[in-house]
């Protein structure tokens, strides 16, 4: 269950705020935990190494043309985890669009996110996220999503406590009544644990060279049900077995 809360609308001055209390998503990233909202079924190397939802506090206003998120949460330093009650993270989150002054780049939606000192003092996870979302033409659109992950281990540790970094790109297009999509990643994980037994995946504490290509495509079959087939490609410097390919073909039904 990624959303328990309860929303409340308060006032601050002239200003409304909307404010969340329970458990919700986190703010970083571009893709979310919900499958059914995005476009690929598989997530990204930038989703693994965000934290997913936290439980706490937040606060969403907006300000002339900026969207503005603050808010207080349960330490969330792992992406399958949301809370170690001994301490408490600083969530925060920024959108704006550019308006029709700076010319073609009008109508450019830029996002920030950030999840602040998650973790106890002497191994604090801070994440980053900047992200950027342009209509190119009338049906191709392109987003930008950059993840940073900066691990505050310390170098004693079991862990290196090197940093990750993770730059994704987006494309899609409609195509015959679906969505073409396609999303290319590039950088480097280091001290993530991804498949829940201590090390990143494959054996590998750190991945350098990451380079990972999906492309799939959406159809609508009727009313709520969606058939989805996607191809994808990875690979990485230190990789024994050359590239990883994986074929996914999904019905996925929304209600």
């Amino acid at each position: 269950l990624m959303e328990a809360n309860i929303e409340l609308l308060a006032s601050l001055g002239e200003q409304d705020v909307k404010l969340t209390v329970g458990q919700f998503g986190t703010t970083v990233g571009a893709e979310t935990y919900d499958y059914t909202d995005n476009a690929f079924h598989s997530r990204s190397f930038g989703f693994a190494i965000e934290p997913t939802h936290h439980t706490g506090v937040k606060a969403e206003t907006s300000l002339e043309a900026f969207d503005l998120t603050v808010g207080i949460v349960n330490d969330s330093t792992d992406p399958d985890t949301n809370a170690d009650r001994g301490n408490n993270a600083v969530i925060t989150g920024l959108s704006y669009t550019l308006g029709d002054s700076v010319g073609w780049l009008g109508g450019t939606e830029l996002t920030y996110g950030g999840v602040h000192e998650a973790g106890a003092d002497d191994s604090d996870v801070t994440n980053y996220y900047f992200g950027l979302t342009k209509e190119i033409t009338t049906d191709l659109t392109y987003s930008l999503a950059w993840d940073i992950r900066e691990d505050g281990q310390t170098k004693s540790a079991a862990v290196n406590g090197a940093d990750s970094n993770i730059v994704g790109h987006y494309l899609s297009y409609p195509l015959g009544g679906g969505t073409l999509n396609l999303r290319v990643e590039h950088g480097n994980i280091n001290s993530v644990d991804l498949d829940g037994n201590g090390v990143a995946i494959d054996g590998v504490n750190d991945i350098d060279g990451l380079e990972s290509i999906t492309i799939g495509y959406d159809y609508p079959i009727w009313t709520g049900v969606t058939s989805r087939i996607e191809y994808s490609q990875t690979d990485w410097d230190d990789k024994d077995d050359g590239s990883t390919d994986a074929l996914g073909i999904n019905l996925v039904y929304s209600f």
